[in-house]
Parts: C-alpha cells; sequence; structure tokens
C-alpha cells in the first residue's frame, strides 16, 4: 500500500474503513475506489465526471467539496444549469461540504460566480 500525505481525513464507521483526502485515483482496502481532484471552476458552467472504475463498480457513495477560494461562491448542482447548493468562500473556515451520491450519478455540475475558484473534489465507491 503506498504512503500519501493526508490533509483530511474522514472515517466509515460502518464498514470500519479510512476515506481520506489522497491524490487521484486509488484502491483502497476492500476495492472501493475513490476520486479526488482540485479543479479551477469558471463563471460558465463546467462538469465533474465521476471516473468509471467508481460508476461502473458498486456507483458513488460520498462526495467531499471543498471551496479553496477567499472570494468567490460556487454552486453545484446533480443536472445541468439546476443548482441546490453554493460553498460560501473560505475565508476564515473551511467552505466544506458532504454529500450523499446516488448509486448511478455520473456527473456533478460546477459554476463559480464572479470569477474563476479552486474546488477541491473527493468522491468514494460505495
Amino acid at each position: 500500500m503506498a504512503n500519501y500525505a493526508l490533509n483530511l481525513t474522514f472515517q466509515d464507521t460502518t464498514n470500519n474503513r479510512i476515506i481520506a483526502r489522497t491524490g487521484g485515483l486509488v484502491t483502497v482496502p476492500g476495492d472501493v475506489h475513490q476520486y479526488f481532484v482540485t479543479i479551477n471552476v469558471g463563471t460558465t458552467e463546467e462538469s465533474i465526471v465521476i471516473p468509471a472504475d467508481i460508476v461502473g463498480g458498486n456507483g458513488p457513495e460520498l462526495c467531499f467539496l471543498q471551496n479553496e477560494d477567499t472570494t468567490n461562491y460556487i454552486q453545484i448542482g446533480k443536472t445541468a444549469g439546476d443548482y441546490f447548493g453554493r460553498l460560501q468562500p473560505n475565508a476564515e473556515s473551511a467552505s466544506v461540504a458532504m454529500l450523499p451520491l446516488d448509486a448511478g450519478l455520473t456527473t456533478l455540475y460546477v459554476k463559480a460566480n464572479t470569477a474563476a475558484a479552486d474546488l477541491t473534489v473527493w468522491v468514494g465507491e460505495a
């Protein structure tokens, strides 16, 4: 098993496994796939495609999103043009959302409000 520098760590107590912020698409104990990326989100809608290893496996289960920008919020949606949430700027504390995902979900949609903003995304397989 590879060693990673961890910035955030989350524990899934139901399955007694550690879900951690690492980097890229990796396999963790139990063949559970996870996807981690930081992207620069523009002011026009962008899609985050969930990797085939996750979608083709058990499907996505959880998603953690963090707005790394200090000024602009980022809108989040499960369908194009339909946003259900907003990640506020990360001014003094982390602006983080944890979302349960439907197993059939293949894409998330995001858009920054007035200027591009960095968004950290982690998706874990069910």
